[in-house]
């Protein structure tokens, strides 16, 4: 009995996985569309006119902006996922050294801040806390 019960928790944990993995499966492939399809990236302007009500004015993004921030969205999420797996002790420190240090080459950069600042709250906030250490000058 008591195998059959640690069967059903790890088939129960692996079908909500496979759940979630999908649905981060569906945001990377709504993200790579702003990318992709240039015209859809007015809607990045929305969101920071939007989340600018509450701080300073933001400012309206050229075109090739857009495709850039869509980018660093997606650079975003994946360190993102990677800090959990590394959270969660799916994978190694060493591995996770390796990501860290390319997410604070990627943290450097002017678009790589504006999508970190217009998505505060979004994400994982130990994640954002260590983007935002990142950040920091030198």
């Amino acid at each position: 009995m008591v195998i059959f019960i640690m069967q059903f928790r790890s088939q129960n944990t692996a079908i909500k996985e496979d759940a979630y993995q999908r649905a981060l499966d569906d945001y990377t492939a709504t993200i790579t569309m702003l990318v992709e399809r240039p015209e859809l990236g007015k809607i990045i302007d929305d969101i920071g006119r939007a989340s600018a009500q509450k701080e300073s004015k933001a400012q309206t993004l050229t075109a090739e902006d857009r495709a850039l921030f869509g980018y660093m969205l997606l650079n975003y999420s994946l360190f993102e996922r990677v800090y959990l797996l590394y959270a969660r002790k799916w994978i190694d420190k060493d591995t996770w050294s390796q990501w860290h240090a390319w997410m604070k080459l990627m943290a450097k950069h002017p678009m790589f801040q504006v999508v970190h600042k217009r998505s505060q709250g979004t994400f994982d906030r130990a994640f954002q806390d260590l983007v935002e250490e990142a950040a920091k000058p030198v």
